[in-house]
């Protein structure tokens, strides 16, 4: 360990009431056999993309207005003028669709190993209502997803409306239009 490598160390140590000791013995608990597969990680995975989700959505928020004559306006906005706009939309865009895959999976997997029996009843009960809560959220944020279902139609290609890219200019419409 270099100098300033322990003086750091010594710095955190006079000022973090938790020796190594402690510390170790509390962490250190053994992991069954059974928990040692990538599925046991789909109850955290959600988890994680939900901050992703808060992060994002904090970052975008600075942008978006939400008022109905310019939402989709603003949305084209963010995707298209801001610098890393449409990187930060497409994070919390897949974010949220992984979310609603991740709990999905995760329930499945609650469900087929029996781990919702008892005494974990209740903890079944909060895991679908949370399920419910996620898929609703997912099905209300996704503007396609909606309309398709809905309406029976994709409003990316009403004909009223157009990218910003394909507006005339007024300058450039003929006589009278």
């Amino acid at each position: 360990m270099s100098r300033a490598e322990g003086r750091v160390a010594g710095f955190l140590r006079e000022r973090l009431p938790v020796d190594r000791a402690r510390l170790q013995e509390l962490t250190n608990e053994p992991v069954p056999h059974h928990l040692k597969h990538w599925w046991f990680c789909l109850g955290g995975t959600p988890a994680y993309l939900f901050v992703v989700m808060i992060v994002t959505g904090i970052l975008l928020a600075f942008y978006y207005e939400a008022a109905p004559e310019r939402a989709w306006e603003s949305v084209r906005s963010i995707t298209d003028e801001v610098a890393f706009g449409w990187f930060l939309h497409s994070i919390h865009h897949w974010a949220a669709t992984l979310m609603v895959a991740a709990v999905i999976l995760h329930q499945m997997r609650v469900f087929f190993t029996g781990a919702y029996r008892r005494p974990r009843e209740l903890n079944w009960l909060i895991g679908m209502g949370l399920l419910v809560c996620t898929l609703i959220a997912g099905f209300t944020g996704q503007p396609r997803l909606r309309a398709a279902l809905l309406l029976g139609r994709d409003r990316r290609r009403e004909p009223d409306r157009q990218r910003a890219s394909d507006r005339r200019r007024p300058e450039t419409l003929p006589p009278g239009g």
